[in-house]
C-alpha cells in the first residue's frame, strides 16, 4: 500500500517569497511618507526634487516587486488593510449600491 504524504501548513509557517512581498508593500507606504515628509525639511528646492522623485521610483519598483511576488489579488487586500479609511469598518458593513441581493 501507499502512504499519502500530506502538508500542513501552520499560519506561523509563511514562505520567504510572501515575507518578502509583504516587506516590499510596507516598504512602498514608508518611502511614500518619506516623499511627503521631505516637503517640510530646511533643505534647498533642487535637493528635496531630487529626494523626492528617487523615493517615488523606488516606492513604485517596491509595489511591483510586491506585485510581482505575491499576486494582484493578495497586494489589493493588504492595500485596503493599511488604508487608513478602512481602519475603524465594521466587518459586515459591506455597501451594496443600494441593491439587495434577494431583490432583482
Amino acid at each position: 500500500m501507499s502512504e499519502k504524504v500530506t502538508e500542513v501548513k501552520h499560519k506561523g509557517n509563511k514562505s520567504k517569497k510572501f515575507k518578502v512581498g509583504i516587506g516590499a508593500v510596507i516598504a512602498c507606504f514608508a518611502l511614500y511618507a518619506v516623499a511627503g515628509l521631505t516637503t517640510f525639511l530646511p533643505i534647498g528646492l533642487k535637493v528635496k526634487g531630487m529626494i523626492i522623485g528617487g523615493t517615488i521610483i523606488v516606492a513604485e519598483s517596491s509595489m511591483l516587486l510586491a506585485i510581482i511576488l505575491l499576486g494582484k489579488e493578495a497586494v489589493n487586500k493588504y492595500k485596503s488593510k493599511l488604508n487608513p479609511k478602512n481602519w475603524f469598518k465594521k466587518k459586515g458593513s459591506e455597501k451594496t449600491n443600494g441593491k439587495d441581493e434577494y431583490n432583482e
